[in-house]
């Protein structure tokens, strides 16, 4: 019987693959905030964006047939919707590094949704597609949709990053147009 058992067990590590798969690290990125020019008089205020992308902290690639696939190695230090937002605040404060604070009235606000965060693997893109409400001081509710595709060499793990960074900033650049 004990035989047995030892047999099955075997069996069962050999067939589940464990013993051939070779330890792979998990490695976390970061969206750096963009450059995005010198600090405007206007204060924003920035909240965390819904993530309805369908993206959680890794990586996430679509192909031609429209397939999904993670990374379950290559992940985001943060959901997506707060890291875009993070990285959103982090462009729009002061460069100088000093704590902006700002009458209520003198804020703009920005709601949203966070509606794409992947990577095309048929174009070499990076695409980003998200939905504001921006409420300017003294102003009335606009509704921002930025649907922004960035171009790749390839899709490592550092051009992912890049792209998505450079997608950050273009999403700035739009949100500072509104007025």
């Amino acid at each position: 019987m004990r035989l047995f058992f030892l047999l099955a067990l075997t069996a069962a590590v050999f067939l589940t693959g464990c013993l051939g798969a070779p330890y792979r690290e998990t490695v976390y990125y970061d969206i750096v905030p963009p450059e995005t020019g010198p600090a405007e008089k206007t204060f924003f205020q920035v909240t965390d964006l819904r993530n309805l992308s369908g993206a959680g902290n890794r990586f996430q690639y679509r192909d031609a047939s429209g397939r999904i696939d993670s990374d379950p190695d290559l992940k985001w230090l943060m959901q997506p919707g707060a890291l875009v937002a993070r990285a959103m605040r982090l462009a729009l404060s002061d460069p100088a590094g000093g704590v902006q604070t700002a009458d209520p009235a003198q804020m703009t606000y920005v709601r949203g949704d966070l509606l794409v965060f992947e990577t095309d693997m048929e174009k070499k893109a990076f695409c980003l597609h998200a939905r504001f409400r921006v409420t300017p001081p003294g102003g009335k509710e606009q509704a921002l949709d930025c649907n922004i595709r960035i171009p790749m060499q390839n899709v490592k793990p550092e051009s992912v990053t890049r792209a998505a960074t450079l997608a950050v900033g273009e999403l700035v650049k739009q949100l500072k147009k509104v007025r």
